[in-house]
């Protein structure tokens, strides 16, 4: 067995150690390249699905609400209220009705989930529930395939619009009806 002194087995222990050294510095440049290398295609990769995404909401289906919001102002207790929400396929595609979502019970759509070619126009039918004197003001949500509304979180387009009535029992009407007499 070979003796070795101290001063021969730091020599050696340096060695060792500037070569780890070398190979830990040589790895860790090897993982910067290759972390540079995937970023610049993730950056690639995004500015070409950025642009494939501009290109589809240019042909894809836009909804454009002919009437922004509803306002029958007052109604009598049980008295018939119904209104009907305009909209029209202002883009390239079918426009797709998916659901309409009413803020509560007292609101009821009717409309059609039959795609709508480019430039036409149909309705979404609002029943609204006139079984309760008091002021509504609720939000009827309108889920589609435009591309005008997206909302990432929902993976879905909505766009909302606001319906307001009052109903009156038929004191309250008339009682409404000479305070304004009087008020001119």
């Amino acid at each position: 067995m070979k003796k070795t002194n101290f001063a021969t087995k730091l020599v050696n222990n340096n060695s060792n150690y500037i070569f780890m050294k070398k190979i830990t510095f040589f790895l860790f440049l090897i993982f910067l390249a290759a972390n540079n290398c995937a970023e610049a295609q993730s950056r690639n990769a995004g500015s070409i699905t950025l642009e494939h995404k501009t290109k589809q909401a240019a042909r894809s289906p836009i909804l454009t609400l002919l009437t922004k919001s509803f306002d029958a102002d007052t109604v009598l207790l049980n008295a018939p209220l119904t209104f009907d929400v305009s909209y029209k396929n202002s883009g390239d595609e079918p426009l797709i009705i998916s659901k309409v979502r009413t803020s509560c019970s007292c609101t009821v759509a009717s409309y059609s989930s039959i795609p709508l070619p480019k430039n036409q126009s149909d309705k979404i039918v609002l029943k609204l529930n006139t079984d309760k004197p008091g002021t509504f003001n609720k939000t009827v949500a309108i889920y589609s395939n435009a591309s005008n509304a997206y909302d990432k979180s929902i993976e879905s387009s909505r766009i909302v619009f606001q319906v307001k009535w009052v109903v009156l029992n038929k004191e309250e009407k008339s009682e409404n009806k000479k305070s304004k007499k009087n008020a001119k």
